[in-house]
């Protein structure tokens, strides 16, 4: 008898990664996307009857033909088990026995996935429980998984086409003050967005709300881990959206040691804009809003997907922003835990720490410099801005950059002009600056150069916004033209 069992215990295990192996997820997508063409061909009102009687045979054959594909695997997966149940079934031909075999899977298999990935001893811990670990390594970890998800939304509980268009894309390099901008324009009650509410289930926003709103308020605030003052909770807004991308075109945009621009297709595109579908409608707005660092990539394909969008770019005074980046490097550095690397991959921020990949655009990047060094940070700024400078003066849907100085100003037309440009009443308490004193030393030459690109990308940044400011060259609106940008020579490297 405790062989058998013994025997149940290793097939059951033997299971798990079987099927951990298969490729089950692709499958089931490939079958929920034959499910959801074939829906949209029968209740389409541009299809005649003459090609819908042409189209559904041959789709009734692909939905039988991958269904008994996912099948076959599925039971191929489950040999093991099969077997181990059979052993017992033998050893100990009782009632009992069969109850056995359904009992002794069902503890083992949650059981073995929590120590599979057990937590190794150290210094720094995140907050989540083991079984909190492992649910969002289930839901998050693979691509093929994130895709399955979001068939599923799709099939299950699909979201009509929101009429409105004109979303709000927060872009920028991290620490600008992209999350309190966000928030400022989150709070005014006019946006949906993603919250802390849907995790680990971001591909699935309207299910999933099915099972968090059982969850009651959002919480006790408490800071978040980059130790800066800013309070959340599970209902604040956050950048999640980028496991999307993750899920479609990860190969396209994360390198080994690199971020680098890509081009989404329209038709992902398009999926896309099915995805802010349905957190539009389970949110009950009809605005978008999204935070993404990441977007800076991907800025064409957006423009020209959402032509009626507003682009948003914060940027802040180099200095201040390269001694931000750099304590938040050294601060995520010191995290041993691996399941922070595991999750700050899974949401796409290689922004600093151990998991820091640089955005490559061009021949600006790679950088001479070690991460841990100040001068790395400051290079790295010039070299991201002067990118995001050449996509501001680009032709296409406006971007529209925007000072985190000014934000935080009180006095500064800015904030006007801002609640004007989205049209929403905003809110700017939470934008207050706080000026570091103990700057860290830079290299002079760098920190001329990088001065030099942030008067320019403030000048556009009025001239977008039509400010009036006093040190303008051509008028009082402050309009600035053919601003030329400096550019990071190999001297100044």
């Amino acid at each position: 008898m405790l062989i058998a069992l013994l025997t149940l215990t290793l097939t059951t295990i033997a299971t798990v990664e079987l099927i951990r192996r298969l490729p089950i997820l692709s499958a089931a997508e490939a079958l929920i996307e034959v499910c959801l063409k074939a829906r949209e061909v029968v209740f389409s009102q541009t299809i005649s009857p003459h090609w819908k009687d042409m189209a559904v045979p041959a789709y009734a054959g692909q939905t039988l033909w991958r269904t008994l594909k996912l099948t076959g695997i599925i039971l191929f997966g489950l040999c093991p088990l099969i077997e181990g149940a059979m052993f017992l079934a033998v050893f100990d031909p009782a009632p009992h026995g069969g109850l056995l075999s359904l009992v002794i899977p069902t503890l083992v298999t949650p059981l073995y996935l929590t120590l599979r990935h057990r937590i190794k001893p150290s210094k720094q811990r995140s907050g989540y429980s083991p079984a909190a670990r492992t649910l969002h390594r289930l839901f998050l970890a693979r691509p093929a998984t994130l895709r399955g998800l979001f068939a599923i939304e799709r099939l299950v509980a699909p979201a009509p086409r929101t009429a409105r268009q004109d979303h709000v894309f927060v872009s920028g390099l991290a620490r600008a003050g992209t999350t309190s901008l966000m928030r400022a324009l989150y709070a005014s009650g006019a946006f949906a967005s993603l919250t802390y509410r849907d995790m680990p289930g971001v591909m699935m926003p309207r299910l999933w709300s099915w099972v968090t709103r059982l969850g009651g308020s959002g919480g006790p605030l408490k800071e978040r881990a980059h130790g800066d003052g800013i309070l959340i909770d599970q209902d604040s807004p956050e950048a999640l959206d980028e496991p999307f991308w993750r899920a479609y075109c990860e190969r396209d945009y994360v390198g080994t040691t690199s971020l680098r621009p890509h081009c989404p297709s329209v038709a992902l595109t398009e999926r896309y804009r099915t995805y802010i579908d349905q957190v539009c409608h389970r949110a009950g707005h009809e605005r978008y809003l999204s935070k993404s660092n990441n977007g800076l990539l991907r800025l064409p394909a957006l423009r020209r997907q959402f032509p009626k969008a507003l682009f948003l770019i914060p940027l802040r005074q180099p200095a201040d922003h390269a001694a931000s980046l750099w304590r938040q490097h050294r601060r995520f550095s010191d995290r041993t835990d691996p399941f922070i690397a595991d999750y700050m991959r899974w949401l796409g921020h290689y922004e600093f720490g151990t998991t820091h990949r640089p955005f490559r655009f061009g021949e600006g990047t790679p950088l001479p410099y070690d991460p841990h060094r100040t001068d790395y940070w400051l290079a790295y700024w010039i070299a991201i801005h002067q990118a995001i400078y050449l996509q501001v003066t680009t032709p296409g849907t406006p971007l529209f950059p925007l000072a985190y100085e000014d934000l935080c100003d009180p006095a500064s037309p800015l904030r006007p002009a801002l609640s004007k440009t989205c049209g929403v009443a905003l809110d700017f308490t939470e934008l207050t600056r706080r000026p570091d004193r103990r700057l860290p030393r830079f290299s002079p030459a760098l920190l001329s150069l990088a001065d030099s690109l942030y008067g320019s990308l403030r000048a556009l940044s009025h001239e977008r916004f039509e400010l009036r400011t006093e040190n303008s060259p051509e008028g009082p609106k402050g309009t600035v033209r053919n601003t030329a940008y400096p550019r990071l020579s190999s001297s100044a490297r």
